[in-house]
């Protein structure tokens, strides 16, 4: 399930590409504009932020779109809908913006892991590029 606000619509190729990745391994994928719908039964929550370079330039209309989004952060009841799931962040990450800091800290956080490993992809992908 991918989750995102209003008017943040994931690029229509990308969309494209997991929907036939997904038809080939007999999977569905489903889009929702609702965040609880979104974390429903989840086992793993990959939350992002959704900050948008299109408004940099407008400091007013960045305050806005901003205030707009703060209900898409991933808390206790957020969590609380999943199915137990791990919660995944690629670093760096805004506390209390993206996600609550009793998230980040919780038990079910991964998100240090995920950096650690992170470095070890991306060295492994210099060495191929070099090659």
């Amino acid at each position: 399930t991918i989750s995102h606000p209003l008017g943040f619509d994931p690029d229509p190729e990308v969309i494209d590409t997991i929907k036939s990745c997904s038809e080939s391994s007999a999977r569905s994928v489903r889009i929702v504009n609702d965040l609880i719908e979104g974390a429903r039964g989840a086992d793993v929550l990959y939350s992002r932020s959704w900050g948008s370079s299109k408004y940099w330039e407008d400091s007013q209309r960045e305050v806005m779109v901003k205030r707009s989004l703060q209900s898409w952060r991933i808390d206790r009841a957020i969590m609380a809908e999943t199915n137990n799931a791990i919660f995944m962040h690629s670093l760096p990450v805004r506390r209390n913006v993206v996600a609550t800091d009793n998230v980040l800290d919780g038990i079910r956080s991964v998100i240090y892991e995920q950096a650690a490993n992170r470095v070890h992809v991306q060295k492994a992908l210099l060495v191929q590029l070099l090659q």
